[in-house]
């Protein structure tokens, strides 16, 4: 993270210089919350009797972005960090677990993780519309975000007990890597009388690289089930944010 964050205070020095030619009139501090939604999410098996399921999970990010406004179009850089949900979901029988005084039931059960990170460089440029007579103006925008993970490794499992193995063994990691995402994006500010801006919108990130790996093992009665736990970080989330004007 060091390097990234020499990196960014470049990108802002640059920014800020590029400010000072009288075409850009306006500069911001952007203060961004987002709630989002995993959108790649790969979990297979190569066998029949598929046991884990995708379980749809919300996670969240925070973003510092220092923004440049030149009536319809801006540009920003910035900081951010955001966390990598894990979810799944199955449905043993009860018929394939392991002899077990009183089972009389299925077994189900859901798990939501929220153990690995990602920080992020984002580079952005945009397009709004002149503000209208209701203070409000729309916006659009697109860019290339720079992103790290860390060595992480997290194992879960489900009832293990005696000589048994557990029914449900997981284990997922992220590796050191830097590797890039790209953004799209789009909403509607309100502009207070002050300058201020209170921002809405939707995002769609990219990313084509594995940035969660795993696999699963199911030790059921009489088989066992493999497979795979994969996700490249890609997500659909909603923006808030608080856009700060600073005084020229």
């Amino acid at each position: 993270m060091v390097k990234s964050s020499i990196y960014f205070l470049l990108l802002i020095s640059s920014l800020k210089s590029f400010s000072q030619n009288k075409i850009l009139s306006s500069s911001y501090i952007e203060i961004e919350t987002k709630v989002f939604l995993a959108a790649q999410t790969v979990i297979e098996s190569s066998q029949t009797g598929k046991i884990l399921e995708n379980y749809v999970t919300p996670s969240a990010g925070l973003g510092f972005n220092y923004i440049i406004q030149n009536k319809h179009l801006t540009y920003s850089a910035g900081l951010a960090s955001r966390i990598l949900p894990i979810g799944y979901q199955f449905t043993v029988k009860k018929e394939d677990r392991f002899p077990k005084e009183g089972l009389i039931f299925d077994y189900q059960d859901k798990l939501s993780e929220y153990y690995f990170r990602v920080f992020s460089i984002p580079l952005k440029i945009g397009y709004q519309t002149l503000e209208n007579r209701a203070k409000q103006k729309f916006w659009f925008s697109g860019g290339i975000e720079t992103n790290v993970t860390s060595d992480k490794s997290l194992g879960t499992s489900f009832l293990s007990s005696g000589n048994n193995p557990p029914l449900i063994d997981v284990e997922t990691e992220t590796v050191n890597q830097i590797y890039p995402s790209f953004s799209l994006g789009g909403g509607i500010s309100k502009i207070h009388k002050n300058g201020d801006e209170l921002k809405f919108g939707l995002e769609y990130n990219i990313s084509n690289t594995n940035i969660i790996d795993g696999n699963y093992i199911v030790n059921l009665k009489n088989r066992t089930v493999t497979g795979i736990y994969r996700d490249t970080g890609t997500y659909i989330g909603f923006n808030f944010a608080y856009v700060f004007k600073l005084k020229k």
